[in-house]
């Protein structure tokens, strides 16, 4: 039996199937590559002990130096690689929201990777399934040029904080409008996005997840209350459900945590 994924300390969902480790974007605030600093070399470990057992009593070549070398390098440095060990990890018993990516954008997956994780998804329709890229044109042409479809159980997650946003509201018009469940995320929340822009983006997707900077760059990129106001009118006015995390709540008061229907129905959320 394997190991089960791991529960989540993130608000909006239950537990994290971080099948992929690294990014590419190099945020200045990704709280992702903080935590790789801390846990590569048990990461390290881990994928490596797998891997050596997968060869064991096989016929297959063993793991060179060179192997351990390079996914050395890979973790260390926080560059996008496949986590085998993570990837066959089991899930749960009971139905819960499962987010697959708070290591990485799938922006810098392999296809295969990415045919892998959603061929799993397919056999697992009691779970929500959350993916998050800053990319928000990567989902449509994995659909177009590579004919994957995404599951009914998954949510389609655009991320932006604020400062780039133009692409964006088609590519989720497109998302919606072909069936997939789409969810915004402003994360952090740096710079506001305007009323116009903003109501158009939140009238393409099911689902709007809202957070504030936190860390040393904080008090410079504060989340003003006037914005997460906005916000809250708009999707208010558009039954739009909307989850103010945490670290921004207190602003606005009350808990303003909201999912969308089929999550709370499948998940049994009260």
């Amino acid at each position: 039996m394997n190991k089960m994924i791991s529960k989540s300390k993130i608000e909006f969902c239950n537990y994290v199937w971080n099948t992929y480790w690294g990014c590419e974007f190099n945020c200045f605030y990704c709280f992702a590559k903080n935590i790789a600093n801390r846990f590569w070399e048990n990461i390290l470990e881990k994928e490596m002990l797998y891997r050596h057992q997968q060869v064991v009593n096989t016929d297959k070549p063993f793991i060179y130096h060179h192997e351990y070398e390079k996914l050395k390098r890979q973790l260390k440095n926080f560059e996008p690689v496949f986590l085998h060990s993570n990837f066959e990890r089991d899930f749960p018993r009971k139905p819960s929201i499962i987010f697959v990516n708070s290591m990485s954008d799938i922006a810098f997956w392999e296809i295969e990777d990415i045919k892998k994780v959603i061929n799993r998804i397919k056999l697992n329709p009691k779970y929500i399934f959350l993916f998050f890229t800053k990319s928000a044109w990567l989902y449509e042409a994995l659909i177009k040029d590579h004919g994957i479809q995404f599951p009914s159980n998954c949510y389609l997650g655009v991320t932006t904080d604020g400062r780039k946003y133009n692409f964006y509201a088609e590519t989720l018009k497109y998302l919606k409008d072909n069936g997939n469940n789409v969810l915004l995320v402003i994360e952090p929340y740096i710079k506001q996005i305007h009323y116009e822009p903003l109501e158009y983006m939140i009238k393409q997707v099911n689902w709007v997840i809202v957070g504030q900077m936190t860390g040393i760059h904080a008090s410079k990129n504060e989340t003003k209350k006037e914005w997460l106001e906005i916000l809250v009118k708009i999707c208010a006015l558009n039954k739009i459900p909307y989850f103010v995390k945490n670290n921004l709540v207190y602003k606005i008061g009350g808990l303003n945590q909201y999912y969308p229907d089929l999550i709370e129905k499948l998940c049994q959320i009260k």
